[in-house]
């Protein structure tokens, strides 16, 4: 399992694969506090679906960071809004 935050997983739509490609790496992803908010082997189903209800809860406890609406088409980087 690798932990990582939202923002250094942004546009990956595949879970890389290990064990001659069988099995999906498994992510944690991390809030900007560096505490677990979801696990997932699939990062284009996260990025599809579960990212909007994470996003959701998120923007209430971090409203100083970044949660777009279209999550795919933006450009990763900073997490927090100037």
């Amino acid at each position: 399992m690798l932990s990582a935050t939202t923002s250094l997983t942004e546009r990956e739509l595949e879970s890389p694969l290990l064990a001659k490609n069988s099995v999906p790496l498994r992510f944690e992803l991390l809030s900007p506090a560096k505490r677990p908010i979801q696990t997932t082997s699939d990062l284009g189903n996260f990025w599809k679906s579960s990212y909007f209800d994470v996003a959701k809860d998120m923007r209430g406890k971090y409203p100083k960071h970044r949660w777009p609406e279209k999550p795919l088409e933006e450009t990763p980087g900073r997490s927090i809004k100037r």
